[in-house]
């Protein structure tokens, strides 16, 4: 075997080498990127996880966030103290399922229920209170998607009227008495 040989067998060598470590590195991207979809969709469950467990656990504070979204101006300064926070960490894992959906990290169908979910309460007469006072302290691109879901939504109690019609639900309680 003369040198030109041994260097063409190189070449062809190194040539399926590099073929190999492509296919290698793209097998092992697709996976990281599968991993990465996983985990956004684990974060956007568990961060609505707190918002709705203060209301499943907390009677007190079921109360006040269903008072305050009904009539934001009855709440005293501590009681809209505690829905804004509740506000504040509903928005944070909606910004964090917004960026998780623009790098294609989530699918369309769950950053739209996301979507609906938050615009369904911001839409709400209370929601619609603090989300106007609150709005200028999120990034424009958050503040551009809530303002674009909220002139489609319809506000929760619409959705759910069972749940929010206050004389159905005081009747409720007077016969569990």
């Amino acid at each position: 075997m003369d040198w030109t040989a041994i260097g063409v067998l190189a070449e062809i060598i190194a040539a399926v080498a590099v073929v190999t470590s492509v296919v290698y590195l793209a097998v092992q991207i697709r996976a990281s990127m599968k991993q990465s979809q996983a985990q956004s969709h684990s974060t956007m469950v568990t961060d609505l996880g707190p918002f709705l467990q203060w209301q499943i656990e907390n009677r007190e504070f079921a109360e006040v966030f269903r008072k305050g979204l009904l009539d934001y101006s009855s709440l005293d300064a501590t009681d809209r103290l505690r829905l804004s926070h509740a506000f504040y960490h509903l928005l944070m894992g909606f910004k964090d399922t917004l960026e998780a959906y623009e790098r294609g990290l989530l699918g369309v169908e769950d950053y739209k229920a996301w979507e609906r979910y938050v615009a369904a309460y911001l839409k709400m007469p209370g929601g619609g209170i603090w989300w106007s006072e609150a709005r200028e302290s999120w990034v424009p691109k958050v503040q551009q998607r809530i303002d674009e879901a909220l002139s489609k939504a319809r506000p929760v109690n619409e959705l759910m009227p069972t749940i929010w019609d206050a004389k159905k639900t005081e009747g409720d309680a007077q016969v569990n008495n």
